[in-house]
Order: structure tokens, then C-alpha cells, then sequence
């Protein structure tokens, strides 16, 4: 006998590298060679079973086989061979092979399995090797698979006695689960039912509970579905499973019958999954592991807690590629494509669901490919039109198979329209359009869809009179919107400006108005409100008149109003809502939330019944605020700020405002300066450069400046030229100037721009950040929470990180580094001095804990952390300050941004001495959020300092010293920060904008 027991399955991995040494053991006789397989695969020893096989199979054979042999023990009990067919070169026998196996977990029970193979064999000089083990059983099952009816099938069973064993148990659960996964529910069902019955007769609990938990499943997916007797079944398997102590047919039980308690609204926590994960080690199939994880990744997702969604969601990867199962590598894929599409990171978001869609296209899997597809040509399409074209393309090519996809397949051409008509491709655009018709029936198109299509077509074809008459024909209908735009476009073009701009300012309001009601305001203090294309064309009718002042109210409505909101009133705030009504909104939100995953997470008519629910829910939230805002004065006032966008505080009187506002062919740039009554002038430049050419010149000179390039000066200088040189003269008498970004410009450091032979800015003028004139103005009226004429100093500095800590870190920022900062030490203690001891507070080390931020920050005016800080550009939510950690409860050591927003502080300026805590984000429609900081002014703070790319910790302490010192001594906040950096700069070793320039002012002077 040969036994084997919890060898790794990691000694597969040495095997190809051994392969074509190790062939000693390859016989004369081919019987002997299907004897050394059964040994050496029954020990556990891959290498010495792989040294059998031809050298082209054998890699096959490794990746397989070792997947079966991760911590099970076995002790072979019984092998028959027998010769089938033999020829000179080849060689066919059968086996009948019996073996005991059990798993690690303490307690399990011993089970005998059964199984017959046909192994083939082939000559290779005076040996014999290996070429293909196949499993009598699933010959069969796929046999029972492609007959014409269940008779047919029930013959084929009948009529293999000799294969009812374990194996064939397996086989038919096996091919059940695929079959329900490509929606044949009916032949799914038969398998699973003839699983059970064969497992009854041959009295091994283990497969009987395996059979029970498909029977289960193929009870929940039918059509209708079976929720009741689902329920039953997988009770019944789970208390088998649990008898045995056996972590597989245990962790199979749980998940299934979990997932069919989801369905049926009685699933409350993940109590029954979480046990599965914590068998990892004890589990044999991989796959069952990866399950239990995306499932606890959904729920998580459901409940808010997206972090810890993203840690299990990639311990879900892990485990499903170890598998290789197919249904465990889509669920994990989709998984993780979904938690990076909450985040806002499009590109891996992409990546996921694009791996999913391969998975489910080569294992047949249509619901879970057009589900894939459909999300991923959404999130691409409205990021970037020509990347969603060519994702488009492919897309529509692998639907063009699926019979099922037929109205899947019409919409994607009608979306696949919308991205050529933008791209100006109206020929490519109109056959879509006309395919798409004949694929969907007569009346599921409106007669105003019609007519607004062939408006595109003849709008593009500037035939705008005709245009305009089909825009106007379809008005009535509850399509209004895109018709009046429509309308808007087409007068726009005619020269009847007037009417084009009344259209258009009604539908920039009624957008306004329905984004102001968005349910996650913090969410938005990071994404900004998402503003259309009615926007700029409503700012391009503005400039073209000459409307300055108008113009720049609509390029304020696409900047983040939110955060002014939150700078009047503070962190989210819900006084305004009696009890029920708070608790029927977080219903409502919760239910949106958990429809919403369940929507990227289902496949077929599940995921078909998820979005009908969705857009229930959906309905059910939007109704409910309507009936708030519609009785309740005080709600509305909160959720929309009718303060005048362009109004500068007086308290701002020497300073001149530099708007910027990127649009695809032109650059906008707003300068208000003040005048000596008291006024303001607004005048307006519209600079020839387009937001490739801007991004283009942005890139090289940030980089530059990033590398510490000789070249900084000279791409200065370019960029210089194009955004600043036309405006120069305007800035002459500036004393401050106080610039709004957009779009790719938060990314450059103003301050370091200037001609290549003469002054820079900062030698002229100080210079700070806003992100909208609303939120400069909301920043400087809000008044100190703190009556001292001292300020007073919290500092935290070189933090401790935990273990933990680091791994949730390393999670998400994989490359990022969590060394020790020693210098910021020094920094602060030498920042304290300078407020004295009486007036500061300063923790370092393993002090420096997010708890203290939490607990303490809000009682100072002044807040200084010197820590590891890295800006997660596509999910600014989730960016973190690295700190120390208590180890209980939510102190996990990461302050995230998220968590930030949510803090009542009053402090009057927050420095985030620390890497990449400024770094900017422009991927979410100009939005211009530059990282922690946004979540700071959320949280109520008037000011913060940041760095804008990863700064030089020596050349950054002696910085911050000398801003504190300035501050100390009554220099604003912007001009504390110049004196530093000109005595930065005046340092031959930090001359370079490398070290003096990566710091800036943001918010309130």
C-alpha cells in the first residue's frame, strides 16, 4: 500500500524543470508504467508521476493533477489493470482503482473512493510512456450530456453498472454545475438527481452529501426556481458534511446553501462562509476556497465595507487560479472588476471583467460573458469614446455567436452608434443603427428614438434644418431632455444662439438640480458632481457671446461644489432627518448598494430580475427624496447651494483668481482681479491648446521636474508659454494669486513656472489652490472653532506599522514602500519648539496611532502628520495616511480618505508632511481632486498643505521648520510657504524644483 498525506502539491513546480532528466523509471513493459502512476500519484510525488508521460503531455499532467493533491491523505488500496488494445507503438488499458482517503482536519472521517481510468500509452524508443489518463466516469457523464433526451441518458447510465462509484458521483456533479453555469437547467437537474440516487446506493455519506449540495444548487437555478426545496436539501448536506468533519464536503455545503439563503432574504451574515476560509489549509479544492471568498467580498460590498470587500476579493484570485476552475476564476474576476468599479478604477476594473468574459467565453458560459461584456463596454464607453469604440468592437464580435444575446446585441450597436456619431463617424454609425432595428422588434423603438437617431445622422451631416425638424417632432414624448439638446445643437449651428442658450441653460439646471440629490455626498467630494456635455456647451455659448461672467458661473458648476457644502456645514449631516426617515434612507441606499452587486454579480435571467429590482429600488430612493425635498424647506437648502458661484470674499481682496476649465479642442481661463472700489474684474482668455496637446505638455514638464531633469527649465518654460504668458499681463499687480485647476493642470506646481530666462512665480507673487471659487470663498468665511490667541499644535511623525497594517496596505498599494522616516521626527519636535510646549503635542512612533488623529486632531488648530501617504489616483476614496495601530477595531493603522470626511474638525490647517499625500487626479471629469487634502476641507479644516509628488524627507523637513517658523511670526499660509521655498531654493544643493516645489497651499489664505 502507498500512502500519502498533506504533501504539498508545491513539489509540481519543480517537476518541468526536471522533466527531461528524470526518466528512470520509464519500463520496457507498458502495465508496469500504469502501476508506477498510480504509486507515485497515490504518494503525492508529481515529479516521479510526470517522469512517466511524453514530454508534450506532461506539463498538462502537472498543472491537473497536482491541483488534486494539495492536503488530502491517501492510502492506495487496490489496483486492477487490464490490457485493452496494443499495438507496436501505442498501448490502451483500463483500470479499476480503490483508495482510502481522509482529510488533515483533525477528526476527519476515512472515505474509500472508486474510480476507473483508460490510461494510453506510447512507445519511445525501448520505453513506454504516458499520454493520456482519462476518467472512464466522465466519459460517461459527457456521453449522458450530448444524448438526445432523458430516456437516452437514463439508458446510458443504466447500462454502466459497473461505473456507479465515487467517481462517476463527481463526474456528474462536476458536469451538472457547468451546465447550470451555460443555462441547460433541465439536463443539469438530471445529473444532479441521478447523483443522489447512485450516492444513496452506494452508502458514502461524503457523496451523498456532494450529490445533496448540487441537487440543492440545480433546485435554486431552475426555472422557476425551487427556493424551498433548495433550502431542505442543502440543510440536509451540510449536516452530513459536518458528521464527517471532512472541510470539503463541509466548505461545498455551506457556500451553496449560503448563496441559496441570499436568494431567499434569510441570509443575515457570512457566520456559515467565513469557516471556509479559515479551512484553507485543510481544504483540498482550491476552488471551493475562492467561492467562499467572493462571497464574502459581495456581502462586505453590500454592506459598505469596500476594503475589506477588496482584501477577500483578492484572496478570492488567488485561490481561484490555483484551482483553475472556471465558475471559481469568474466569480473572483467579476469580483474584483466590481469592487474596482465602485473605487472608480476603470482600468482595472476593466482588466477583470475582461478576464472574466475570456473564462466564461471558453468554458461556454454566454450569461456570465454578456454580463462581463455589458459592464465593461459601459465603464470604457463613457471614460474615453475611442477606447470604448475598440472594446465596443470586440464585444459586439463575441456576442454576434450567442443566440441568446440577441437584444444584448442590438443595444450594444445602438450604444456602439452614440460612440461613432462622437467620433464623427456618422456612415459606420447609421448601419449600426439600421442592424440594431432589425434585430430588436418594430415597437421596441419609439417613434421619438427613431427620430432623435436620424437627428444625429443629419446633425452630422450638417443638414441641421432637418436636424432640428426631427429633434422638434419628438417632443412630447419621455425622451425631452436629448430632444431639447438636440434641438440646442442644431439652433446652436443655425446662428439662433438666443433660443440654442435658453434650451440649453433649462437643461444645465434641470442636471443640476437631480445631481444635487445624489445619495453619497462623501463619495462626491472626491468624484466631483458629474457634469455633461449640456455643460460645455452651454460654456462654449456663452464665451462665444461674450458672456464672461456667465461663462465662468457654468465652468464653477463643473468644479466640486460638494465641498463647499461640506465647508458650511461640515461633514455629512443628517439633523434635518427624524429617525425614520434616517433609517428609511439607509434602507433605500443599502438596498441600491446590494442590488447593484448583485447586478454585476448574477448571471442570465438572474441578472436580467437584478436590474428590474435595481431600477426599483433605484425608483424607491429617488421618490423618497423627491417627498423630502418637495415638503422639506430646510432638506433643500442643504443638498443645493444657490450661492453665487463667482463671488470672491472680501476678505480676499488682494488676491487674484486664475480659473482654468480644459475642454477637448480649446483651454478656458477665467482671471478675476480686484479693483480699487472694491469690485472685481473678470476677463476671459480661450487659449488654442487642447486637452491632448495640454496633457501632452504637462507630462513632460511634471516628469522632469519628478526626475530632477536639466530639462525642467526648458519644459517649464513651454508649458509657461501656453497657460500663463497670455494672462501675464493681467497678473502684474497681483499681491496672491490663488489658481482653480482643472482636469491634467493639478498636476503642475505653479510656483515653478516662469519664463526659461527669468523669474519663476514664486520669485514674484505667493501662489495657493482652490478647487472652485465656491469652495475658496466657503473656506475662508468659515469661522475657527477655537477662541485662542495661541494656535495650538498636534504633530504626529515616523509612525510605527504594524503587520497588519502593512498587509491591507500592501493589499492595494503593492509597490509602495513602508520604511522608517526617522527625519520626520526631528521635523516635528523642531515644529514644536516653535509653538511651545504649553501650545503643542507631539506623538512619534509607535504614539503616532490613527486613533489619535481621530480622538485628538479636532481639538487643534494646527494638525501636522510626517508619514508614509500614497494618493490612489483611480480611487481617491481609499487613499491613506500610514500610521500606527492599535490593533482593535476599525484601527487598522490606515487613515483613509474616507474615513477623514467623516471627522468634525475645526482646525484651521492640516500639513500632511508625507509622500504622495497632494498627488493629483483628473480621470473623473475634471474633477481635480488632489488626494487627502479634498477629504481634510470635507472634514471641515480651512487649509491644508500637501506635496504633489514623492518629496526628499531632508530637503522636506528643512521646509516645513521654515513654514512654521514663518507661520509663527504672522506670514499668511501661502506666504510662509514662499519664504520657504525661496530659502529652500537658495540652497545650491535644493535648487532644483525636485525639492522646494512639490508643497501646496489648498484652500483658505
Amino acid at each position: 500500500m502507498t500512502h500519502y498525506c498533506r504533501r504539498s502539491w508545491t513539489a509540481a513546480v519543480v517537476a518541468l524543470a526536471l522533466l527531461l532528466t528524470v526518466r528512470a523509471e520509464a519500463s520496457s513493459d507498458p502495465a508496469d508504467v500504469v502501476r508506477a502512476l498510480y504509486t507515485h500519484f497515490t504518494a503525492g510525488d508529481v515529479r516521479a508521476a510526470s517522469a512517466l508521460w511524453t514530454a508534450e503531455e506532461a506539463p498538462a499532467f502537472v498543472r491537473t493533477r497536482a491541483r488534486s493533491m494539495r492536503q488530502r491523505c491517501r492510502r492506495l488500496e487496490r489496483l486492477d489493470v487490464k490490457a485493452v488494445s496494443s499495438t507496436p507503438d501505442t498501448a490502451v488499458y483500463e483500470t479499476a482503482a480503490t483508495w482510502s482517503t481522509w482529510s488533515g482536519w483533525p477528526g476527519a472521517a476515512e472515505r474509500v473512493e472508486q474510480a476507473h481510468s483508460r490510461i494510453t500509452l506510447r512507445r519511445e524508443g525501448e520505453t513506454w510512456r504516458i499520454r493520456a489518463w482519462d476518467s472512464r466516469e466522465a466519459e460517461l457523464v459527457e456521453r449522458m450530456t450530448a444524448a438526445a433526451n432523458a430516456a437516452d441518458r437514463a439508458r446510458l447510465l443504466a447500462a454502466a453498472p459497473e461505473l456507479h462509484t465515487t467517481a462517476l458521483v463527481a463526474a456528474l456533479v462536476a458536469r451538472a454545475a457547468t451546465l447550470s453555469s451555460q443555462s441547460r437547467y433541465d439536463v443539469a437537474q438530471e445529473l444532479s438527481i441521478a447523483a443522489v440516487d447512485i450516492a444513496a446506493r452506494l452508502a458514502d455519506p461524503a457523496a451523498y452529501s456532494i450529490a445533496l449540495t448540487q441537487r440543492a444548487w440545480a433546485a435554486r437555478v431552475a426555472r422557476p426556481r425551487q427556493l424551498d426545496l433548495a433550502l431542505t436539501l442543502g440543510s440536509e448536506a451540510i449536516a452530513i458534511g459536518e458528521a464527517l468533519h471532512d472541510p470539503d464536503v463541509f466548505g461545498r455545503a455551506h457556500i451553496r446553501h449560503a448563496r441559496t439563503m441570499e436568494d431567499a432574504r434569510t441570509l443575515r451574515n457570512m457566520d456559515p462562509v467565513i469557516p471556509v476560509i479559515e479551512l484553507a489549509d485543510y481544504i483540498e479544492d482550491a476552488g471551493l476556497v475562492a467561492h467562499a471568498a467572493t462571497h464574502v467580498a459581495r456581502f462586505l460590498d453590500s454592506q459598505g465595507e469596500h476594503r475589506e470587500a477588496f482584501v477577500y476579493a483578492e484572496t478570492a484570485g488567488k485561490y481561484a487560479e490555483e484551482s483553475g476552475e472556471a465558475t471559481a476564476r469568474i466569480g473572483a474576476a467579476l469580483n474584483l472588476g466590481s469592487a474596482y468599479a465602485y473605487t472608480g478604477d476603470t482600468d482595472l476594473a476593466l482588466r477583470y471583467f475582461g478576464k472574466a468574459a475570456e473564462i466564461a467565453e471558453e468554458a461556454n458560459f454566454a450569461n456570465a460573458l454578456s454580463g462581463a461584456l455589458g459592464v465593461s463596454a459601459s465603464i470604457l464607453a463613457e471614460r474615453n469614446p475611442r477606447e470604448g469604440l475598440v472594446f465596443m468592437n470586440r464585444a459586439i464580435a463575441r456576442m454576434e455567436p450567442i443566440p441568446a444575446a440577441r437584444r444584448g446585441l442590438a443595444d450594444m450597436l445602438q450604444r456602439r452608434f452614440l460612440i461613432n456619431m462622437h467620433l464623427h463617424h456618422p456612415d459606420e454609425a447609421e448601419r449600426d443603427y439600421r442592424r440594431s432595428l432589425e434585430l430588436s422588434p418594430p415597437d421596441s423603438v419609439s417613434k421619438a428614438d427613431l427620430a432623435l437617431f436620424d437627428a444625429e445622422i443629419k446633425f452630422a451631416r450638417q443638414d441641421y434644418a432637418g436636424a432640428l425638424a426631427l429633434s422638434r417632432s419628438a417632443m412630447g414624448t419621455a425622451n425631452t431632455r436629448d430632444a431639447r439638446f438636440a434641438q440646442a445643437l442644431s439652433l446652436r449651428c443655425l446662428g439662433e444662439t438666443e433660443e440654442a442658450t435658453r434650451l440649453m441653460e433649462d437643461i444645465v439646471a434641470e442636471i443640476n438640480a437631480s445631481q444635487s440629490s445624489i445619495s453619497d455626498p462623501d463619495r462626491k467630494v472626491f468624484l466631483g458632481d458629474k457634469r455633461s456635455d449640456a455643460h460645455r456647451t452651454l460654456l462654449n455659448l456663452f464665451a462665444e457671446q461674450g458672456q464672461t461672467v456667465r461663462a465662468l458661473e457654468v465652468a464653477e458648476q463643473m468644479k466640486a461644489r460638494t465641498l463647499r457644502q461640506s465647508l458650511l456645514q461640515g461633514p455629512s449631516t443628517e439633523e434635518p432627518l427624524t429617525g425614520a426617515e434616517l433609517a428609511r434612507e439607509r434602507s433605500l441606499n443599502r438596498r441600491v448598494v446590494q442590488l447593484t452587486t448583485a447586478v454585476l454579480a448574477a448571471q442570465g435571467t438572474d441578472a436580467d430580475a437584478a436590474r428590474v429590482q435595481l431600477a426599483d429600488a433605484r425608483a424607491d430612493l429617488a421618490d423618497f427624496r423627491q417627498r423630502l425635498f418637495v415638503t422639506r424647506p430646510a432638506l433643500r437648502a442643504q443638498h443645493f447651494d444657490n450661492h453665487p458661484l463667482t463671488d470672491v470674499p472680501a476678505a480676499l481682496g488682494g488676491v487674484t483668481v486664475v480659473e482654468y476649465l480644459v475642454d477637448d479642442e480649446k483651454t478656458f481661463v477665467f482671471v478675476s482681479t480686484p479693483l480699487p472700489d472694491g469690485t472685481r474684474q473678470i476677463r476671459m482668455e480661450v487659449l488654442p491648446i487642447s486637452e491632448p496637446d495640454l496633457r501632452l505638455a504637462v507630462e513632460r514638464f511634471t516628469t522632469a521636474v519628478e526626475a530632477r531633469s536639466r530639462r525642467a527649465a526648458e519644459f517649464g518654460d513651454a508649458l509657461y508659454q501656453r497657460i500663463l504668458a497670455p494672462i501675464a499681463p493681467w497678473l502684474a499687480e497681483a499681491k496672491a494669486i490663488c489658481f482653480i485647476p482643472h482636469d491634467q493642470l493639478w498636476r503642475v506646481p505653479f510656483q515653478a513656472l516662469g519664463p526659461r530666462d527669468g523669474p519663476l512665480l514664486v520669485d514674484l507673487v505667493p501662489v495657493f489652490y482652490a478647487p472652485s471659487i465656491a469652495v475658496l470663498a466657503a473656506a475662508t468665511e468659515r469661522p475657527s472653532m477655537h477662541d485662542t490667541a495661541h494656535p495650538a499644535l498636534l504633530a504626529l511623525a515616523n509612525p510605527m506599522v504594524s503587520t497588519r497594517t502593512a498587509t491591507l496596505y500592501h493589499a492595494i498599494n503593492r509597490d509602495a514602500s513602508l520604511g522608517p522616516i526617522p527625519e520626520t521626527e526631528t521635523e516635528v519636535r523642531a515644529i514644536a519648539r516653535l509653538y511651545g510646549k504649553e501650545h503643542s503635542r507631539v506623538f512619534v512612533g509607535d504614539e503616532a496611532r490613527e486613533a489619535v488623529v481621530k480622538s485628538e486632531a479636532a481639538k487643534y488648530d494646527i494638525l501636522h502628520i510626517a508619514a508614509h501617504g500614497v494618493i490612489d489616483e483611480a480611487a481617491p476614496m481609499f487613499s491613506s495616511l500610514v500610521l500606527s495601530s492599535s490593533g482593535g477595531g476599525a484601527d487598522d493603522g490606515l487613515l483613509e480618505a474616507r474615513e477623514i470626511v467623516t471627522m468634525k474638525l475645526g482646525t484651521d490647517l492640516a500639513v500632511l508632511s508625507a509622500c504622495e499625500t497632494g498627488r493629483a487626479n483628473s480621470s473623473f471629469n475634471g474633477a481635480g481632486v488632489i488626494g487627502l487634502s479634498w477629504a481634510l476641507l470635507a472634514a471641515g479644516c480651512r487649509t491644508t498643505v500637501v506635496s504633489q509628488w514623492k518629496a526628499q524627507s531632508t530637503a522636506t523637513a528643512a521646509l516645513m521648520i521654515e513654514f512654521h517658523r514663518q507661520l509663527v511670526h504672522g506670514a499668511s499660509k501661502p506666504a510662509a510657504l514662499r519664504n520657504a521655498q525661496l530659502a529652500l531654493r537658495r540652497d545650491p544643493q535644493y535648487a532644483h524644483p525636485f525639492y522646494w516645489a512639490p508643497f501646496v497651499v489648498l484652500g483658505a489664505p
